[in-house]
């Protein structure tokens, strides 16, 4: 495969994985809204028993919060692939493998890198 039909079919595929996205995000955004997830979750809960409510709720803000990052990410590299940097670690340099992008077409570093960056411990807030 030609590296130009290579580029096409990432900017492909991550346009559709970003309209995917956007799709559910839009129809959870229906739910939460209109409440329809709360009645469902009501259906044989004591009236004043909130906490199930407060949960679920919490819950999707946290995948919407999550959408969020994945299309700031795809955008990303699309920007790259556009510029020419995409499929190069941010890290190191070098090429990240061809299997890693077609599983995370957005992905930043290369396997060992991205190995190396999730031993370190985390900064807290």
């Amino acid at each position: 495969m030609s590296e130009l039909s290579s580029r096409e079919n990432f900017r492909r595929m991550l346009y559709e994985k970003r309209q995917e996205i956007i799709r559910s995000s839009a129809d959870g955004m229906k739910k939460f809204m209109s409440g329809e997830n709360r009645q469902t979750i009501a259906a044989g809960q004591e009236q004043g028993d909130c906490s199930v409510f407060y949960q679920f709720e919490h819950m999707s803000c946290r995948q919407f919060d999550t959408q969020m990052e994945s299309i700031r990410k795809i955008d990303q590299a699309l920007k790259r692939l556009e510029d020419g940097n995409y499929g190069y670690c941010d890290e190191c340099g070098e090429e990240i493998g061809m299997e890693r992008l077609k599983v995370i077409p957005f992905a930043l570093f290369c396997r060992d890198c991205q190995e190396t960056r999730e031993q370190l411990p985390r900064k807290r807030n």
